[in-house]
């Protein structure tokens, strides 16, 4: 069955226009998903984390983010060219996408940085999930020629602890992701990303190639760099 929109005309008249299912499902499609990796893209993954993150909040349930980024993304680029880099891209996301589960959120982020969104999933599932991925990508033949890792950043958002506001947005917030966009609402989306991102600095900070949990982390000494290094650009 078509689906009818009524608009108003300029004569004041009500028009109708058919819009068949084919044009409905592509425009659906145009503004949901990310065209180069075929993964969401970032705008409708933020309605879906506001979303578990409500039902999170609502029934108990534990919710995971794992923040994806590729290790030295822009030499692939420069020696390589964008097009190879294109490649890397969509490789990467077939890989994240092949090996999640169905209930599972994937989105790309930014320019290099994916996102998987686990529902009732534990910091510890998430961990071994993000691992997993990051051991296929290494060893992809394709990935393999370019020497391609990725660093990974994982949080939990349940059970809630309230965190505090200087510490999780001021002392790190010009080191979140590029490309990230406009800031997120919600008080409680902020902190999910605010772990996750920690985490992601502090694997790469710590080598590259590597997971993070946020519970996992040595927070203290870490926010004690990075303040540190805030303050010797000011």
């Amino acid at each position: 069955m078509d689906w009818l929109k009524k608009i108003i005309g300029k004569n004041g008249n009500k028009k109708e226009i058919t819009l068949d299912a084919q044009k409905i499902a592509k425009l659906y499609y145009l503004a949901t998903v990310d065209t180069k990796t075929q993964l969401y893209n970032y705008r409708y993954f933020l309605s879906e984390l506001k979303h578990e993150i409500a039902i999170s909040e609502r029934y108990g349930r534990t919710l995971s983010l794992a923040l994806i980024d590729i290790d030295d993304f822009k030499k692939i680029n420069d020696t390589y060219g964008y097009l190879r880099g294109d490649e890397v891209l969509q490789m990467i996301a077939t890989i994240i996408k092949s090996n999640i589960r169905e209930t599972d959120i994937a989105a790309r982020f930014g320019g290099e940085e994916f996102v998987v969104l686990m529902p009732e999933t534990s910091e510890e599932e998430a961990e071994k999930l993000a691992n997993r991925l990051r051991e296929l990508i290494m060893a992809d033949q394709f990935l393999s020629k370019y020497h391609i890792t990725v660093s990974i950043g994982v949080a939990q958002n349940f059970p809630v602890k309230k965190e505090t506001p200087i510490e999780t947005k001021s002392l790190y917030a010009r080191f979140m992701p590029r490309n990230q966009g406009k800031e997120i609402d919600k008080e409680k989306e902020e902190t999910l990303f605010d772990k996750a991102n920690l985490a992601l600095r502090y694997a790469k900070e710590h080598g590259k190639n590597l997971v993070a949990s946020y519970s996992k982390i040595s927070k203290v000494s870490f926010l004690a760099n990075i303040k540190k290094t805030i303050e010797e650009s000011n």
